[in-house]
């Protein structure tokens, strides 16, 4: 992810997220999704979060039953779900590789004044939001639950986590904050029973507390009116949207919905049954029509059984829109993949060995059939390594250092506090980060796929995979780890591109990190990358590099952005455009 420490302008997002998608423990992916939707377009993200679905409502009865006689003892109880679903969503960030801190009321300096159960946000420690945000790229913080002089629980009455949502991005000086609901916008009438109903693109400060209801509450939209800042209302994915502020309403252009993209899997391993389980949970926007395998007889997991599969990718391919390739196959899928994206078929790819040896030809197709390749996945699995080299190539790249593969990180920090290597790889199987053949990981051969892939986006060149200089973690004496551990320095093979007046230089070499270097304490299950930009800039983003959820994680952004890009809107007016707009940052 991220780190803004180091990175000249990152923008700030406030995003909420309420109840109404919040429902239940199954909708933390989703939310981790649309989480992720703004990291990969380089935003940092402070999260604002309600209970799950009815929690409230049963805290609230529980409290009723008692007597529900002091205020303070009622916020503290009502606070308690939210502090549930606060760490709930931190849990399932750190599953899908991304960094998050997550904090409560009090360690944000939340102050409120006026009634204990309907009170009014006056402070908040904007330094420590700040600080969160430079260490790691998200925070999760509750929604309608402040402390008021007295360090007492308040909360901030129906609906409060809108209005927390406000206040935040106004002490950030943020221009606006993004409220996600479970409804595309703000309509004129309730589109849930009434036909013909118009959504606003965007509404004005009257007609937005006019016809929003329950949808968004009153005291934001008069607290973003006071402040001078837009809001922005949509559905979890970006999908639709109002934008709520000064001006004269305008409708949205009303278009007949679009079908779920139909997604077809080449491999159906951990990584094809971890993308199989996120979209089960994305119906409205995807279906899984198949999967292509070597051996359709193979006993797989129940959740499984049910897909349709094939042991010939090319028999798969025109019943889909997309075709995920999570095979790791080269030989075979090549050739389908091509033929697919001649075709008109959009290929979403964590396939680094395919790609390294066959972007231009598969471009060449994409460009033919005017589909898309996208393999964000491809490159540092979670970290939008590939996306924030393309943000900041306009600078002028003059370097770029990472570190690429997991399995080698994992057991060169393992080594380091005194394993052998066949014990630290173990670890590394158990941890999921190795495969049982981890020979790529161990000779080079992986991190040099990904940095011919890190070549063609920094530089537009497509470099031979022999081209890379390589060191083997095998031929390691272990003692060097841990004298290096010893004398506080880190030993990692890192990852380099530079270039001069004969072209790109790419390498993987051993270096002995010290506190001062940039890549100085990437986790052990963690990828970094640092860009150095010709204007003197320092871009670093990292987060989980490998296993089954930071993988599946960067492949359903790219299926999510395809959808998106398929139901963007365009309006003669204005733009409302999830993926470009940016109505809710500021350059820290």
């Amino acid at each position: 992810m991220t780190d803004p420490s180091r990175t000249p302008t990152t923008p700030i997002v406030v995003v909420k997220f309420g109840s109404s998608v919040l429902r239940s423990d199954a909708d933390l992916p989703a939310v981790v999704h649309a989480i992720y939707g703004h990291l990969r377009r380089g935003r940092r993200v402070l999260a604002v979060v309600s209970a799950l679905g009815d929690t409230t409502d049963r805290l609230l009865a529980q409290a009723r039953a008692l007597g529900a006689s002091n205020d303070h003892a009622v916020a503290a109880l009502l606070a308690t779900g939210e502090a549930q679903s606060v760490a709930l969503l931190a849990l399932a960030l750190a599953r899908a590789g991304l960094p998050a801190h997550f904090a409560d009321a009090r360690a944000i300096g939340l102050r409120t004044r006026g009634a204990v159960l309907d009170a009014e946000p006056i402070r908040v420690d904007v330094a420590f939001l700040r600080r969160c945000l430079a260490e790691r790229p998200v925070l999760v913080v509750p929604g309608f639950v402040g402390v008021d002089a007295d360090d007492r629980a308040t909360l901030l009455g129906r609906g409060g986590s809108d209005l927390s949502a406000v206040f935040l991005a106004v002490a950030l000086a943020a221009r606006a904050g993004v409220l996600c609901k479970d409804v595309d916008g703000v309509y004129d009438r309730d589109p849930a029973v009434a036909s013909g109903a118009r959504r606003f693109a965007f509404a004005s400060h009257v007609d937005a507390l006019a016809h929003g209801g329950r949808l968004v509450q009153s005291k934001a939209i008069d607290a973003a009116r006071a402040a001078g800042i837009e809001l922005r209302v949509a559905g979890l994915h970006g999908d639709g949207g109002t934008r709520i502020g000064a001006g004269a309403s305008v409708f949205a252009v009303a278009s007949p919905p679009r079908p779920p993209l139909r997604v077809g899997l080449i491999g159906l391993g951990h990584v094809g049954a971890g993308v199989h389980a996120r979209l089960s949970g994305l119906a409205a926007q995807f279906t899984l029509v198949g999967a292509a395998v070597r051996d359709c007889k193979k006993a797989r997991a129940p959740s499984l059984l049910t897909l349709d599969l094939t042991d010939d990718g090319a028999t798969l391919a025109p019943r889909c829109d997309v075709l995920v390739d999570v095979s790791g196959d080269v030989e075979h899928v090549a050739p389908v993949l091509a033929t697919a994206l001649a075709r008109g078929v959009h290929v979403v790819s964590a396939n680094k060995a395919l790609l390294a040896r066959h972007l231009p030809a598969l471009r060449g197709a994409a460009r033919h059939g005017h589909a898309r390749l996208l393999f964000s996945a491809a490159v540092g699995g979670a970290v939008p390594m590939l996306a924030l080299v393309a943000r900041v190539r306009a600078l002028g790249i003059a370097r770029v250092d990472a570190i690429l593969n997991t399995t080698t990180n994992f057991v060169l920090a393992e080594m380091a506090r005194g394993r052998g290597l066949t014990a630290a790889l173990e670890g590394a199987r158990a941890a999921g980060f190795a495969e049982p053949d981890a020979t790529r990981d161990l000779d080079g051969r992986d991190a040099a796929d990904k940095l011919v892939l890190l070549a063609d986006a920094a530089f537009g060149v497509a470099l031979p995979t022999d081209a890379v200089a390589r060191v083997d973690v095998r031929d390691l004496d272990p003692a060097r780890a841990r004298v290096s551990a010893s004398a506080q320095r880190e030993l990692r093979v890192v990852a380099s591109l530079t270039h001069d007046a004969n072209g790109v230089v790419p390498s993987l070499a051993w270096r002995e990190l010290n506190a001062g270097d940039p890549l100085f304490g990437t986790p052990s299950d963690h990828n970094r990358i640092v860009v150095f930009t010709e204007d003197g800039g320092v871009h670093v983003a990292h987060g989980g590099g490998g296993g089954c959820w930071p993988t599946t994680e960067a492949i359903v952004g790219d299926l999510l952005a395809l959808w998106r890009e398929g139901n963007r809107e365009v309006q003669p007016s204005l733009t409302v455009d999830a993926d470009v707009a940016t109505p809710s940052e500021v350059s820290a």
